[in-house]
């Protein structure tokens, strides 16, 4: 096993904690609303529930106007983590980043595992999506930055289906387990990051951007490991890199490269195929519960 697979399956623990996150919502819909499964001093009611999971009245027609009106407070924070991550992981840098957002999680575990009150358990749920939304970009830009060519499109493939299999890790879980195990089976993977992060080096690409030449090298020499020859063609090809992005561009050519095909036709693809999702989730979901009224 190459020093660079160990470092990308530390960081992969770090997506399957982000989707686990995610997932969580599905058996807390049940958890929530179920008499002494949880510490909740009461269970949580329909319209409170769809704030924690998005999970909506058992009616069809109230469940399809709740669809489009009502955000889970996850994806709030979710969406705010998104927009700020990148500013975020460029001031602290890539390790740093991922691992303050496994910090975040811990605290919304622990919020989520003591949590008497419906309030409480929000303000669990929003730091999660916080630290997810800003963890997910980074360990995309960190597996990016530290991949050679031809090994860039296989890593990123597999941090996005790591990131789905979460989904079933959870609901597996979730059939045989308690509240409390279940919390703690979703920790597993934000610990092992944690525990490992240790032997994570900081990407060489931020390293150069903030002029720490040196210990770039040698983060760049820990991940190839010994004997490999083009570390100093590669560090070269990251300084070319940087200088190419530093380049100012007016507002006139961001707006003509916004417009260029090689933007739009990508947008046009993910528009779509993001509109198709939604999409096929409204008929099924609206499907059953139609089915159940």
């Amino acid at each position: 096993m190459t020093l660079q697979t160990v470092v990308t399956l530390i960081v992969l623990s770090a997506t399957l904690s982000d989707g686990v996150s995610m997932s969580f919502s599905a058996p807390a819909a049940i958890l929530f609303t179920a008499e002494n499964a949880t510490n909740l001093a009461a269970p949580l009611r329909e319209d409170e529930l769809s704030w924690f999971s998005k999970i909506p009245s058992t009616l069809a027609i109230q469940y399809i106007v709740q669809l489009f009106i009502t955000v889970s407070i996850l994806t709030v924070g979710v969406m705010t983590g998104t927009l700020i991550g990148g500013a975020v992981a460029d001031h602290f840098g890539r390790k740093m980043t991922m691992v303050m957002c496994q910090i975040l999680a811990a605290i919304g575990w622990a919020i989520l595992y003591f949590a008497t009150e419906f309030h409480v358990l929000l303000i669990g749920r929003l730091i999660l999506g916080l630290g997810n939304g800003i963890d997910t970009a980074t360990v995309y830009v960190y597996l990016s930055e530290i991949s050679l060519v031809k090994l860039r499109g296989g890593q990123v493939v597999v941090n996005t289906l790591l990131a789905n299999a979460a989904f079933v890790y959870t609901i597996a879980f979730a059939a045989y387990l308690s509240y409390e195990w279940l919390l703690f089976v979703s920790c597993l993977p934000m610990i092992i990051f944690l525990l490992a992060a240790i032997y994570l080096p900081e990407s060489p690409m931020w390293l150069l951007k903030k002029n720490r030449d040196k210990t770039a090298i040698q983060a760049l020499a820990w991940i190839r490991g010994p004997g490999y020859e083009g570390l100093h063609l590669e560090i070269e090809e990251m300084k070319h890199c940087l200088k190419e992005s530093g380049k100012g561009m007016s507002l006139r050519e961001q707006i003509g490269f916004v417009k260029s095909p090689s933007v739009v036709k990508p947008m046009l693809l993910l528009g779509v195929l993001y509109a198709l999702q939604v999409t096929l989730t409204l008929l099924a979901t609206s499907s059953i519960l139609l089915t159940l009224t």
